[in-house]
């Protein structure tokens, strides 16, 4: 690990741990680690949908759903939250890849709960265990009815981070090594290509993507975020040149919303100098 790399991870750390809110959060790269409380259970909030994603994106793979295929969105499935599709016109039927980038780049809830129910929570919930989200849980419908803290679709840092690592390694990225003890297959590489696409669309761009240069080139930041009341969360593949991290920041019992994504700004920030610096750093060897 470089000394800028060092100073970066205690700067991510500090800006955690200050803030007035609780953190859990894994910085993942080739060869070294940074995780704050990386276990502990938190309301999943939208991270929920990377598991559901994921689902989509193997059973595309597997031939088990076509891509193309069209499903109705009905009245009686608009969800509260965020989106867009309750401001369209209702009774039309979308493409199930077209509904899985809604999902994600606006974290839309309809799009969320039609995938849902067309692939079945308890499926959902077998791929999460079979790529190594152990305590990942998905139940409750988006929207209005997951807004419970206590009841609602749970998760981790290091859940999502591992996923998130998955993704990378199917990829053909250069991946860090899974964290020990955890076991799961990484995603298959199509499947993975298309997820990393799909979450590089993401628009909510208030927290890791406000930590990013303007001029940062397209597909340096693939990612997911999520929120409730209380909560702050944003995940995901961040690159600098050939060098790639996965970062998954969790915040709950937040007082103050602003300062809470103000710190995952900060996060981002830091981790992408780190990783540039590395990667200039790893130029400058091979020259």
């Amino acid at each position: 690990m470089t000394g800028t790399v060092a100073r970066q991870q205690a700067a991510v750390r500090a800006g955690l741990s200050a803030g007035p809110f609780r953190a859990s959060a894994v910085v993942r790269g080739a060869g070294w680690e940074l995780g704050i409380a990386p276990a502990d259970e938190v309301p999943a909030a939208s991270l929920a949908k990377l598991p559901l994603l994921a689902a989509l994106a193997l059973a595309f793979e597997a031939g088990a759903l076509a891509a193309g295929e069209r499903v109705p969105v009905r009245t009686d499935v608009l969800a509260g939250g965020a989106g867009v599709l309750t401001h369209l016109h209702p009774d039309q039927a979308w493409r199930l890849d077209d509904l899985a980038v809604l999902m994600i780049a606006v974290s839309d809830n309809t799009a969320a709960n039609v995938l849902l129910g067309r692939l079945g929570a308890a499926h959902v919930e077998q791929v999460a265990r079979e790529l190594g989200m152990r305590s990942t849980t998905v139940r409750t419908p988006f929207g209005a009815l997951s807004g419970s803290a206590a009841t609602g679709n749970r998760t981790t840092a290091a859940d999502v981070a591992h996923l998130l690592r998955g993704v990378m390694a199917g990829a053909g990225m250069s991946a860090p090594a899974a964290a020990r003890g955890t076991a799961g297959a990484d995603v298959p590489a199509a499947a993975a290509a298309w997820m990393r696409r799909v979450l590089s669309a993401q628009q909510l761009r208030t927290k890791l993507g406000a930590g990013l240069p303007w001029d940062a080139p397209p597909g340096t930041l693939a990612h997911k975020t999520g929120e409730l009341p209380g909560v702050e969360h944003d995940a995901g593949i961040l690159r600098c040149g050939a060098r790639s991290v996965v970062l998954a920041v969790c915040l709950t019992e937040v007082a103050d919303r602003a300062r809470a994504r103000q710190a995952i700004t900060d996060t981002a920030a830091a981790v992408y100098a780190s990783l540039c610096a590395d990667a200039h750093e790893a130029i400058d060897e091979v020259r």
